[in-house]
């Protein structure tokens, strides 16, 4: 399926207006070229110094499918205005994440409609930004039974990205709060997979392992999750006989004016109706004990 990015046009502003975006979001720009960078045209008229230095393309990445692309118009091109029929959507992940978006959105712009909870179950808000480009921004809130955990960390994406993808880093604040971790293997890549032990009060060892699915720097990391043994096998969940076998993850980060949102959802994979049972019964007690391991990242990044 083809995918499609929003094309801002403006009237000689881009590089300020996708500045400003940069902030915004995060990220770097994947393109960046002006006129003037242009190898010269045959018969085409010299441009000024001024159109010289408007944007002939930028691109900026925002997630794993969305990134915004812009230009500047020319000079002896007649002005243009932000088309009324066509607004921006976002869709984030926390209501934490939905509020600090909108408002770098709407500073110095005007607010359409305040981003508040609303009667269809989401949280939602529309904006007018600085530059005239309207803006919806959205989040659903979770059904019930869903293992969803999300956390905040005043740190770049990039950081919170690669706290996630080395041993080095994951050996440090991965895991029940402490509890040490000892990584035997990680090759944090499409196939490769993460062994890990935790050191358990009691003397015992409790393994387990990642295999990796699909990771897309500094966005998103998927893999699968399952109790493991010394060897890097498949065990049988820890004191819980009817944990499910494996279990999906999907991690998703994303940043707003220097503020990284983390997003993490899971459900059981080809499980019995027992197994999903014990897993949903579990989503509370999960979520706290995540809670712990995200407070040790966040004290970890502190010096990362």
């Amino acid at each position: 399926m083809a995918a499609i990015f929003p094309y801002l046009v403006f009237n000689g502003n881009c590089t300020e207006a996708f500045t400003f975006y940069k902030k915004v979001f995060g990220g770097e720009f994947e393109t960046f070229s002006t006129f003037g960078e242009m190898p010269p045209m045959p018969d085409a008229t010299p441009l000024n110094e001024a159109d010289k230095k408007r944007l002939m393309h930028v691109s900026l990445p925002i997630s794993n499918n969305l990134k915004l692309l812009g230009s500047d118009r020319l000079s002896s091109m007649p002005d243009g205005l932000p088309s009324d029929t066509v607004s921006l959507s976002v869709d984030t992940h926390s209501e934490e994440e939905a509020a600090a978006l909108f408002n770098a959105l709407a500073h110095e712009g005007n607010i359409t409609m305040p981003i508040a909870k609303t009667f269809w179950g989401a949280y939602f808000g529309m904006c007018t930004d600085k530059y005239g480009i309207k803006w919806m921004v959205n989040y659903d809130y979770p059904q019930a039974g869903q293992f969803i955990i999300q956390k905040s960390f005043k740190a770049a994406k990039g950081k919170i990205y690669e706290a996630f993808t080395k041993a080095e880093h994951m050996q440090h604040w991965w895991g029940p709060a402490g509890i040490p971790v000892d990584v035997k293997y990680m090759d944090a890549v499409a196939g490769g997979y993460f062994h890990y032990c935790m050191n358990l009060p009691d003397g015992n060892k409790m393994w387990g392992r990642f295999d990796y699915l699909d990771l897309k720097a500094p966005h998103s990391i998927q893999f699968i999750s399952y109790f493991s043994d010394e060897q890097g096998g498949v065990s049988a969940g820890y004191m819980m006989p009817n944990w499910p076998t494996k279990v999906y993850n999907k991690v998703t980060i994303s940043e707003v004016d220097g503020t990284a949102f983390m997003h993490i959802t899971g459900w059981p994979l080809q499980a019995n109706a027992l197994e999903i049972e014990t897993f949903n019964n579990h989503v509370e007690s999960m979520q706290k004990g995540f809670a712990g391991t995200f407070a040790q990242l966040e004290n970890y990044l502190t010096n990362l």
